[in-house]
């Protein structure tokens, strides 16, 4: 009996997020015959991060939790300018602003360790802007071996890493603001019918494409050599061009 009520209210769920998305592709289909993709897409990003941004701050209100933080702006940009992005992607998304808060709040726990007269410091002070630095560049190291790759997650470096967040509590905070996020924006691109990951991204293809005097040169994965920089190398040293 209980199951057949939960597959009930999964029916009508399902049903009503068709119907929903039956509703947004009609305006989608009515603003484009009457406005260029430029003024449509601009439209689409402001009102689906004006929303959702709302949703966020109306819950953080409710429970009192420390649900926004700064780099959540650049994040939810993302997440709606470029939905069908490696960056955007759940996964990379929510492990990358774990991560960047981890190391974050790793290296000024060090700080204070070692000079506990910082803890009064002003950010501006040498001491902070250091710790800062050497987060923000360990926390790129580790994306990019990784290749889990977000970007703004590296601003939550920053904000950790000058100590403005507020023990560990606060890195669990953040990755619940931002798996609620994440949640936001799957329920808004399925209703819009713009295909959007569950949690891996579509493609694992994270490597930028650099140029360089000699050409272009891909660091993604699944290139034509199994070790693209030895390759970069060997051509570099007989002068030749890439392709």
């Amino acid at each position: 009996m209980k199951k057949l009520k939960e597959k009930k209210f999964e029916k009508l769920i399902e049903a009503l997020l068709w119907w929903l998305g039956r509703l947004d592709r009609a305006k989608f289909w009515y603003l484009a015959s009457r406005t260029d993709i430029r003024t449509l897409n601009a439209l689409n990003i402001f009102l689906h991060s004006t929303v959702s941004m709302c949703i966020l701050g109306i819950a953080a209100h409710l429970t009192s939790w420390p649900l926004i933080f700064p780099s959540l702006g650049p994040t939810i940009f993302l997440l709606f300018y470029a939905p069908s992005s490696p960056m955007s992607a759940p996964r990379n998304t929510i492990l990358s602003h774990l991560m960047g808060a981890g190391i974050g709040w790793t290296c000024h726990a060090l700080l204070l360790h070692f000079m506990p007269e910082s803890a009064s410091a002003e950010i501006t002070e040498p001491c902070k802007i250091v710790t800062a630095a050497l987060a923000l560049g360990t926390c790129g190291v580790f994306m990019s071996f990784t290749g889990i790759v977000h970007p703004p997650a590296a601003s939550t470096t920053l904000i950790a890493g000058l100590g403005l967040m507020h023990g560990p509590l606060s890195i669990v905070m953040i990755g619940i603001s931002v798996f609620f996020l994440c949640v936001q924006a799957w329920v808004m691109h399925n209703i819009a019918g713009i295909k959007y990951p569950l949690w891996t991204p579509f493609s694992n293809a994270m490597g930028p494409d650099i140029t360089t005097r000699l050409g272009k040169l891909s660091t993604a994965s699944g290139g034509d050599t199994a070790n693209p920089a030895r390759n970069v190398a060997a051509r570099l040293a007989s002068r030749q061009k890439l392709k």
